[in-house]
């Protein structure tokens, strides 16, 4: 039966034993101490767990074979193990979604995940104060099945503030809730009451497995009775909180969290018994396999020279209680239809009914593999042969600027350092990396320095941000050169793949011209019309979008006249005391008059002042 002494390992009674402890010294102290108790029970439930799921999923595997195999007797025992995992699937679904919640109502909408780490192995902090559960998934895929925390002095713990008594029955509450909130706590213990109905059912006929669902399953809450005194007599009463407020009214946030991690482990243990109970049901022969086939996994099937190959070899739809034995080799098959192998081969380990087959890559090209796989029936010894194929390529690596090898200084340290840029102040930069998905690449980026005849990285870094799946920003802000090194995410871990050099310079000056005019000449009517202006921009050569440059001053200057006047700005008799000197200086102009607009000052991206060449013009009709 579940949570029965004889069916738990002396582990999982220990850790028991230690949650039912740790629960009741909640009532008289909430140590340090005790909090970290909460946080190692946690994990080592987890894992407890994930070996669960492991052996319940190699069970449901069993059914579907068996279903194949004989669709009559076994398909509609199928249907009902399926059963109970969809609506299992659905509450440790739930679960998760409220421990992301509790963490998001404790930790001030900061999340952590164990294995989840940046380029220096620190552990990554997600923000999720405004993101739901289903969207930060839907986002983040490949954070849907690791597990939520982080390490913290050599111990992981699930939150942060962990003492927080109030966030878990603010989220789990069966009343009082506001207008627009989740009903986590009823719909939760609603789905754990359908799934006790549903074993009920399927039990029906095992009378002790029946009795051991009721009492894991039931969410009904326990009477309390006070403490009768004979000095205050009429305060004693008794009453029932209910299942939610007894588990999660008033409860620090680590053991509301570790409390949602037992139920899971009520919940998963009640079903391996289930389904199991349920298997026995087909027949012996049924499940218990006397036939199947070899398979092989590879990790991956695409791996680059100088890393290992490695693939799972198992026998599919095995019996759990023997092991196969696995031979690597050629093979050879028989007149009589059996195998046997040929020439010198290799067995693997064999752990969990799986071998696992290493090989060292060095060569390049196609390489093929193959062997035999030995299980014993409770009739007979047989053989299944498997092969498989792998590809070893040398490493390479893609990194493609967008616009060409040069990057450009677009925007000042000090927008960069305050955050103020945006797509059009950096420069555009593609990744690719044949094997890897683009969703796992980055990039870092560093300043380069002139050693002798050759550049080497320093460690000052450049900033980059992402831009979709394998595309970048890079924003510099010293000339040079700069290397992009690609850095890629493979089994939780990050590693460097390869690096590209660019050069870095500053943006090239602008074209400028007087709005009015046109070839050096200008009407004294457009120059006096407030449309007159130095514009500064980019010419068409340059192949940068949104790179502006504005115009901070000049000065005018009448050509055979010590007159000038020293404007601030960009427009040129219009605006300002500055302007209006120099448009009473033109209406005094006559046609073939000539003035300079000299000391031409303009301001790029990258925030500094440039000077520009002088211009003359001709006064005109």
């Amino acid at each position: 039966m579940a949570n029965s002494p004889g069916s738990l390992s002396p582990r999982q009674r220990m850790i028991n034993m230690m949650y039912l402890v740790l629960t009741a010294l909640l009532a008289l102290n909430v140590s340090k101490e005790v909090l970290n108790a909460f946080h190692s029970v946690n994990y080592g439930l987890s894992n407890t767990n994930e070996s669960t799921i492991i052996n319940n999923d190699q069970v449901y595997s069993q059914f579907s074979y068996a279903a194949e195999r004989n669709p009559v007797k076994a398909g509609p025992w199928k249907e009902k193990a399926f059963q109970v995992k969809s609506d299992v699937d659905e509450i440790e679904s739930m679960i998760k979604e409220i421990k992301f919640e509790l963490v998001k109502k404790t930790d001030k909408g900061v999340i952590s995940f164990i294995g989840h780490v940046d380029e220096d192995g620190d552990a990554k902090k997600e923000k999720i104060k405004d993101i739901s559960y289903a969207d930060f998934i839907k986002a983040n895929p490949s954070l849907k099945d690791k597990e939520i925390g982080f390490e913290k002095d050599g111990k992981l713990k699930a939150v942060q503030n962990d003492k927080n008594r109030e966030a878990s029955w603010t989220i789990l509450r069966d009343k009082d809730l506001k207008k627009e909130q989740i009903p986590y706590g009823p719909n939760l213990k609603e789905k754990i009451d359908n799934l006790n109905n549903l074993l009920q059912d399927l039990s029906d006929g095992n009378d002790n497995l029946q009795k051991s669902i009721t009492k894991i399953l039931s969410t009904e809450g326990k009477k309390k009775e006070s403490i009768k005194t004979p000095i205050l007599p009429f305060l004693a009463k008794s009453e029932s909180q209910g299942w939610l407020a007894e588990n999660f009214k008033d409860m620090p946030a680590v053991a509301a969290y570790t409390i949602l991690t037992k139920l899971e482990n009520d919940i998963l243990s009640v079903e391996a018994d289930v389904i199991k109970y349920l298997q026995k049901e087909i027949d012996a022969g049924a499940i218990k396999m006397t036939g199947g086939q070899a398979i092989v996994k590879a990790k991956k099937e695409f791996i680059f020279s100088g890393e290992e190959f490695i693939a799972d070899v198992f026998f599919g739809a095995s019996d759990t209680t023997k092991e196969p034995v696995i031979y690597i080799g050629n093979y050879k098959k028989n007149e009589d239809g059996s195998y046997r192998m040929t020439g010198s081969y290799d067995s693997l380990s064999v752990v969990g009914g799986r071998g696992k087959y290493v090989v060292e890559t060095k060569k390049v090209g196609l390489k093929s593999y193959g062997g035999l796989l030995k299980i014993m029936t409770d009739n007979e010894t047989k053989f299944y042969p498997f092969q498989g194929e792998y590809l070893v390529a040398k490493r390479t690596v893609v990194v493609s600027p967008v616009k060409m090898n040069t990057f450009y200084i677009l925007a000042s340290k000090g927008d960069i350092d305050k955050k103020k840029i945006d797509e059009k102040n950096g420069n555009p930069v593609e990744v690719s990396v044949p094997g890897y998905a683009q969703e796992n690449l980055s990039i870092a980026c560093y300043e380069m320095t002139r050693d002798g005849k050759k550049w080497k990285s320093t460690k000052n870094k450049i900033k980059s941000k992402r831009d979709g799946k394998g595309k970048f920003l890079v924003y510099p802000t010293k000339t040079g050169r700069a290397v992009v090194k690609v850095i890629a995410k493979q089994d939780g871990q990050n590693k460097t793949i390869g690096s590209k050099e660019f050069k870095v310079k500053r943006v090239p000056n602008p074209e400028l011209k007087l709005i009015g005019g046109k070839n050096g000449k200008i009407s004294r009517s457009k120059s006096l019309s407030s449309a007159a202006r130095l514009q500064a921009t980019m010419g068409s050569g340059f192949d940068f979008d949104g790179v502006k440059y504005r115009v901070t001053g000049f000065t005018f200057l009448l050509v055979g006249d010590a007159e000038q006047v020293s404007v601030k700005g960009y427009k040129l008799s219009t605006g300002g005391s500055d302007q209006k000197k120099v448009a009473n200086i033109l209406k005094t102009l006559s046609v073939g008059d000539k003035f300079l607009l000299t000391d031409i000052r303009v301001k790029g991206p990258d925030g500094k002042p440039r000077p520009m060449d002088s211009k003359l013009f001709t006064i005109t009709n």
